[in-house]
């Protein structure tokens, strides 16, 4: 390959990209390069791949990129254990005041023993909850289990069959709120989350209850959790994300002593960051020969979808799909479609599987014409990701 690289840790400004993806096939991407229509533009039609060096994707134009047939790959799983970890020690750090202890020391205030002086929160015997029970949000669960957590509250569109590694209870998003003594937020960025931690999300947790986010800033209503700091309406605050991203020197979350904030560090160990950058590589060449990627983003008939191809087991777990709106309107009663042991399944809430098949043919007979290619798209695609994209294709779902 010819390659043109933008040699510095810094964002390339949006001129010099502008003008250097012009007749690129393929573009290597990180989480802060913005690309939208204008960027898909001036690249023109030989752009054929683009690879995130991120497991968030809310810098890209998917409508766009599903449009223009531009294959994406991201960088999911490899990042969860690095995250996990973070989130924890945020956790910790804000529950426990270290960043006002550590202070203390530095600046003198740091005088004689006193019973209450910077006494904080433990986990031991507490409650936590955990918005969005997905791979990262299990990690943090897996990790916060052996502190002592007395029960593990989750909730997100509905119950997760691994939640019984971690004894979770699968409860309404209030009861959550309402019980819990630590809040931690692990969704994606959705339209539906968007803003979801508002005021009055906060004004149903506990004065003594500890917030913690580490998914996107975005899902946070900054302004209504300043709110809820300052009148004690919740005892502390932990970001490892913000909004925007760098957060402004002068916001007034800065000014609290019981608000911890970090600049996005969740995945930032050499190890993963490492991985992170061949995974990218790989997917960015795989893209270019036209073969299957090790992990790639799919739509589905303008649905948000994540598949994984290479990297992901069929007998190693079960995989979701979020059933709803657009092609799948007609499935209202079912919530997820799943491949678990070898088979493909549909399923309700509770997960109670009907129509299951083995290998490449699926009995979907109660369902519409354009479900049940959909369906039989899908199996191929965990059986054959190159023939998975072909039947797409030619079903005009993709």
């Amino acid at each position: 390959c010819e390659v043109s690289v933008w040699d510095s840790d810094e964002p390339v400004p949006r001129c010099d990209l502008l003008k250097r993806v012009e007749g690129v096939h393929g573009l290597l991407c990180m989480l802060s390069d913005r690309i939208d229509t204008e960027v898909l533009d001036a690249a023109g039609p030989n752009l054929k791949v683009i690879s995130t060096l991120s497991v968030g994707f809310d810098h890209l134009a998917i409508d766009e990129l599903r449009k223009r047939g531009i294959r994406l790959g991201y960088t999911p799983d490899v990042l969860t254990d690095a995250t996990a970890e973070l989130t924890v020690a945020l956790l910790l750090a804000t529950a426990r005041r270290l960043p006002e202890g550590i202070q203390e020391v530095k600046s003198g205030g740091w005088s004689s023993w006193k019973p209450l002086w910077l006494c904080g929160y433990g986990l031991s015997g507490s409650t936590v909850g955990v918005l969005g029970l997905g791979r990262i949000g299990l990690a943090i669960a897996q990790r916060l289990k052996p502190f002592g957590v007395k029960r593990l509250l989750y909730t997100g569109r509905h119950p997760k069959p691994h939640a019984q590694e971690v004894d979770g209870e699968y409860v309404p998003l209030d009861t959550l709120l309402c019980e819990s003594d630590f809040v931690v937020v692990s969704c994606a960025l959705t339209p539906d989350t968007c803003g979801l931690c508002d005021k009055a999300f906060f004004s149903k947790m506990k004065t003594t209850a500890v917030f913690i986010n580490t998914s996107r800033g975005a899902v946070v209503n900054q302004d209504d959790l300043f709110e809820a700091l300052s009148i004690g309406q919740i005892a502390a605050a932990g970001l490892d994300v913000t909004s925007p991203e760098p957060l402004p020197t002068d916001h007034p979350l800065l000014t609290l002593t019981n608000c911890v904030i970090l600049p996005h560090i969740g995945s930032a160990t050499y190890s993963t960051r490492a991985t992170m950058a061949k995974l990218s590589a790989n997917n960015l060449l795989a893209g270019l020969t036209r073969d299957a990627m090790p992990s790639s983003f799919v739509m589905i008939d303008g649905q948000r979808g994540v598949y994984y191809s290479e990297t992901w087991k069929p007998n190693g777990g079960t995989l979701y799909l979020p059933v709803s709106g657009g092609v799948l309107a007609n499935m209202a009663k079912y919530d997820q479609i799943s491949f678990e042991q070898g088979c493909f399944c549909i399923g309700d809430a509770m997960g109670r599987f009907q129509n299951k098949a083995q290998g490449q043919a699926v009995h979907c007979w109660r369902y519409s014409v354009v479900e049940k290619k959909l369906f039989i798209a899908l199996t191929y695609f965990f059986t054959n990701f190159q023939v998975f994209q072909e039947v797409l294709h030619a079903l005009e779902c993709l």
